[in-house]
């Protein structure tokens, strides 16, 4: 009888989770909440660019670059979207993380999220990076994933992400491959967040970056990928 139970609970458990996830939904980010519970096998955001686990590729990409003590270290995630990479550095014992989007719904999952799984140092702000100047603070480590090519300001958003930056930033974002030798942008419809998708060049980035007061290590990916990802300093 107890076992019968205690199987009725668990189930009762992952029925009010399942309802809550598609409550807070559709999610972007894969996140695994317990009980069985994933976020995108619930209710994902309708994306034909987006695998099912997404973030879990770009999680691998950037793990040998993302620290695995944290420790003492306060930390900002710029468009942290549902809070993969928040909740990521709370995991590595940062001491505060600090995780800022534009979309109040993402907001709502992430903190959503973090107490599920029982996080107490994440702090989400419905805020745009360019209204970052209220935080008045820097960072040991500034997240900034999937946003550059979302934004049409790139370079007053790299200057605003280099005011909050005190030790590393690790960017990754989009890229067009179509001026591999030039430093331009792609402009092309969007149908989620936006109007249109900013798509810069790898020269383009580099040369922002530079201009914002960054220097970079660029991190080596295959020739195919559409995507970029630069450590900060």
């Amino acid at each position: 009888m107890q076992s019968t139970t205690t199987t009725a609970e668990a189930q009762s458990i992952q029925q009010e989770l399942c309802e809550k996830v598609i409550e807070y939904g559709p999610w972007w980010h894969q996140i695994d909440l317990g009980h069985g519970i994933r976020t995108r096998d619930i209710a994902p955001a309708d994306s034909k660019h987006l695998a099912i686990h997404y973030p879990e590729k770009l999680a691998e990409r950037i793990a040998p670059h993302f620290p695995e003590n944290l420790q003492g270290k306060t930390v900002i995630d710029i468009g942290a979207c549902d809070g993969y990479f928040s909740i990521e550095a709370s995991r590595r014992g940062a001491e505060r993380v600090v995780a800022i989007d534009s979309c109040r719904g993402a907001q709502h999952r992430a903190e959503f999220a973090a107490k599920q799984l029982g996080i107490t140092n994440i702090e989400t702000k419905h805020m745009s990076l360019f209204c970052t100047k209220q935080l008045q603070e820097q960072f040991d480590l500034t997240i900034m994933m999937g946003v550059l090519y979302h934004v049409e300001d790139q370079l007053g958003a790299l200057q605003h992400a280099r005011r909050l930056t005190r030790g590393t930033m690790i960017l990754e974002t989009a890229i067009t491959t179509l001026y591999p030798d030039e430093a331009k942008v792609e402009i092309l419809p969007c149908c989620t967040f936006h109007k249109k998708l900013w798509m810069p060049s790898p020269l383009l980035v580099e040369q922002l970056l530079q201009e914002a007061g960054f220097t970079y290590e660029k991190v080596s990916l295959p020739p195919h990928a559409k995507r970029a990802i630069y450590l900060c300093t």
